[in-house]
């Protein structure tokens, strides 16, 4: 069963890893670059102010959504996907990329991601198009939508779309096991057992954990930050000129007179507070 098993992997790697896959991948970038008019260098000023040079400048970009809005920010988006690329093949294939094959696999990296870019522009563009809401009110969209809805809506290419939009939502699940998975806790357990002798059980049980917390959260968890609150001591004037001084953590921008937690308080301040808080000497203005 190991012999049938080896056999189909490396009949499957040769075809995807070989000469045919390579050329298919490096024509398709091509191809679209071409057609695009080479948009990733006519354009690059465009989509560098629009992309990392927004995050400077545009608050609207990094500003978190709202517990109830179902979406994710623009730049919790380009974070989850920059944390599903990096890894296995930006950093260990770089490194086993250049000791099988010398310096000029660099170049051939270069080459391939300028060509390559435009292919995940033109996944990017057509997932955002064919996406739809579903009942939760949540954006759903990817490959298997665009094969189903852009393909399939072609003349006598219905059964093919559904066909390939399945095949690649099982390619998908067989590769979360494999390359986002095995690789990439085999080389955290190996590195901490290396380096710390952390047992590679008590590595895979960790990650297994952690894992387990931001995905069962939904995308939502995956993309959160923790939002910024701030501990300060504020006043709130009375409409009998009374004053109500209280400590904690306070959201900023609440409109409230804030003042340092480390800035010393008077006695007059602490007991005008302990009074009016019941004793916890916590009062806050929600």
């Amino acid at each position: 069963m190991v012999d049938i098993v080896t056999r189909v992997n490396n009949v499957v790697n040769g075809f995807v890893w070989g000469p045919f896959g390579l050329a298919l991948l490096l024509c398709t970038g091509l191809w679209l670059s071409v057609r695009t008019g080479f948009f990733q260098f006519r354009r690059m000023g465009y989509w560098l102010k629009h992309t990392i040079g927004a995050i400077f400048t545009n608050k609207d970009v990094t500003a978190h959504t709202s517990k109830e809005d179902m979406a994710i920010s623009q730049f919790q988006s380009m974070c989850t996907a920059l944390a599903g690329t990096i890894g296995t093949g930006n950093i260990v294939g770089v490194a086993t990329a250049i000791v099988s094959g010398g310096p000029g696999a660099i170049f051939w990296m270069w080459v391939m991601a300028l060509l390559g870019m435009m292919t995940s522009f033109a996944e990017n563009v057509l997932g955002v198009y064919y996406r739809r809401k579903n009942e939760k009110g949540e954006w759903s969209g990817g490959a298997m939508y665009y094969l189903t809805d852009g393909l399939g809506a072609k003349p006598g290419c219905r059964a093919v779309g559904r066909v390939l939009a399945v095949l690649f939502a099982c390619f998908c699940i067989l590769a979360s096991f494999g390359i986002g998975n095995m690789s990439q806790i085999n080389s955290i357990a190996g590195n901490m057992n290396a380096a710390f002798h952390v047992p590679y059980l008590a590595t895979g049980l960790a990650l297994m954990v952690v894992t387990a917390f931001i995905v069962i959260g939904g995308l939502k968890r995956v993309a959160a930050v923790p939002r910024p609150w701030r501990k300060a001591r504020f006043t709130v004037k009375q409409p009998d000129g009374s004053r109500l001084i209280g400590t904690g953590e306070q959201p900023a921008g609440r409109g409230v007179t804030t003042k340092n937690c480390d800035e010393e308080e008077t006695s007059h301040d602490r007991n005008d507070r302990n009074q009016k808080s019941g004793g916890t000497g916590r009062l806050y203005d929600r």
